[in-house]
């Protein structure tokens, strides 16, 4: 009985939003790890907003008889336009994602089944199979950086599941509500993605992903404290055009400095730069403390927290090692960006003159 209530859960509209609702969560409150993974404000916003309101949107392709070919919007396009852009970021690996793709395919194509009323569907609990198959493939491709396994499991799941599920089933589809087209039958909507975000078998991806970023958090988390009161961190979230702004400044200010400077040390995160990553984000809190006359982190001694005062130690004593990994690269990288935010407000900085970031 309790497996039959279950069962009939509304497991779609479930799944979806929690999933989603935790990548959002986590982006608002761990910006530089998601960011790290590929997950920017463009791929959250879309994965998010697109995913969602693109379910009813389909895009027909090519008629077949008395059908039509469509891919829909959020459950197969928007999954290969984030896929693609971490191909060509380099942020996800192709043979790790073609081989994770294969798994999940396979994994997929056996659990599905031809429904000629409503297509392909899943059952409970089966459809959690592609899910957990996208994940543990996942992990186990990163266990150096565990935080690649995010993207790679929603690409695995998502582009497996599309293909798994919907691609490998095509000619029953169309074998189905194809005909010779000669207007006897209503024609019918043959769509790739089905109903999008909410499909049972293409929802695989958001779960895995979701998943992955349950495991990679906690294990991720900041090694330096930074609970200011109060505090809100400087936001990156397009460095290439921050930096491209900055460049074309005249006379930039100290926090336009550091904000630049928080930039670059998000690039070097991403291109697996961890030592770069450290010094420039040291550099950024450096040149604020720096700043002014008398300078600020002077005017600061007396009334900062403890916690400030540390992790401004952690970062000079960082900032000289060579020996850095990835741990001490993101905590530095997360506690420079608190402490900018912090000494921008005392010296009442503000960047409005560079887009992609903000003080």
């Amino acid at each position: 009985m309790a497996l039959d209530a279950l069962a009939g859960a509304p497991w779609p509209f479930i799944l979806a939003f929690s999933s989603l609702g935790l990548l959002w969560l986590a982006f608002k409150g761990r910006e530089s790890l998601l960011a790290e993974a590929g997950f920017g404000r463009w791929e959250v916003a879309l994965l998010c907003l697109g995913s969602i309101a693109g379910w009813v949107v389909n895009v027909p392709v090519l008629p077949l008889g008395d059908a039509y070919l469509a891919v829909n919007l959020g459950g197969a396009l928007v999954p290969v336009i984030l896929v693609l852009g971490w191909l060509r970021t380099g942020r996800l690996g192709a043979l790790s994602a073609l081989l994770g793709i294969a798994i999940v395919s396979f994994v997929a194509h056996a659990i599905a089944r031809f429904d000629p009323q409503v297509g392909i569907v899943a059952s409970f609990p089966s459809f959690f199979l592609p899910s957990i198959a996208a994940l543990l493939f996942a992990v186990a491709m990163s266990p150096a950086r565990l935080v690649r396994s995010v993207p790679l499991a929603y690409a695995s799941g998502s582009i497996g599941a599309l293909v798994g599920a919907d691609l490998l089933n095509l000619p029953r589809l169309l074998e189905a509500y194809g005909g010779a087209g000669d207007g006897a039958r209503e024609s019918v909507l043959v769509s790739l993605g089905g109903a999008g975000v909410f499909d049972m078998v293409s929802i695989a991806g958001t779960l895995a992903m979701a998943a992955a970023l349950v495991i990679v958090i906690p294990i991720e988390r900041r090694a330096v404290p930074v609970q200011y009161p109060g505090a809100r961190p400087a936001r990156v979230w397009n460095a290439r055009r921050l930096l491209a702004a900055f460049g074309q400044l005249r006379d930039a200010t100290p926090g336009e400095h550091a904000l630049a400077g928080l930039a670059r040390s998000n690039e070097a995160l991403a291109s697996g730069d961890d030592v770069g990553a450290v010094r420039w984000a040291h550099a950024s809190v450096a040149g604020l403390l720096h700043a002014g006359d008398p300078p600020i982190g002077r005017l600061l001694e007396e009334v900062t927290p403890d916690d400030f005062k540390d992790d401004v130690a952690t970062l000079d004593a960082l900032s000289s090692r060579a020996d850095l990994g990835r741990r001490e690269a993101l905590a530095a990288n997360e506690a420079a960006k608190f402490l900018v935010a912090a000494l921008a407000r005392a010296a009442n900085e503000k960047t409005e003159r560079l887009p992609g970031g903000s003080l």
